[in-house]
């Protein structure tokens, strides 16, 4: 949560978010954006699917950071009593969006002997991204 709160406040300096927390740079836009997948095959797509994560992931982060920041209570108080279920829900959602995104890069880097084991581990990506 901290590490969120700090990419956030850098992000209103005018610092870009790089990596996986790059999708902060584009929150409004991911936010507002409408999905262009026409048939079943583009909506299973990982790519369509991790942007699906990263507009839901980005919806919850800025709506749990902007009433966690506008709230006039204690610290402590916004942490461990107002909050708490939001920032767990949001902290698991932005983790979701993570862990899906460096697991289809290491597919991606990764050279395979068998052809079929990259369509398998897509597959599993694909099953994670929808559970």
């Amino acid at each position: 949560m901290h590490y969120i709160q700090k990419c956030l406040a850098k992000l209103q300096k005018g610092k870009k978010a790089t990596g996986v927390f790059a999708y902060f740079n584009e929150m409004e836009s991911l936010i507002s954006s409408v999905s262009q997948a026409k048939s079943s095959a583009e909506f299973g797509d990982v790519f369509h699917l991790k942007q699906a994560l990263a507009v839901r992931a980005a919806a919850i982060v800025k709506d749990v950071m902007s009433r966690f920041s506008s709230s006039k209570e204690k610290p402590k108080t916004k942490l461990n009593d107002l909050f708490a279920v939001d920032l767990i829900t949001m902290s698991h959602t932005h983790m979701i969006y993570l862990c899906f995104t460096i697991f289809l890069e290491s597919i991606e880097k990764k050279t395979y002997s068998n052809p079929k084991s990259k369509e398998v581990l897509l597959l599993v990506a694909k099953v994670f991204a929808l559970k």
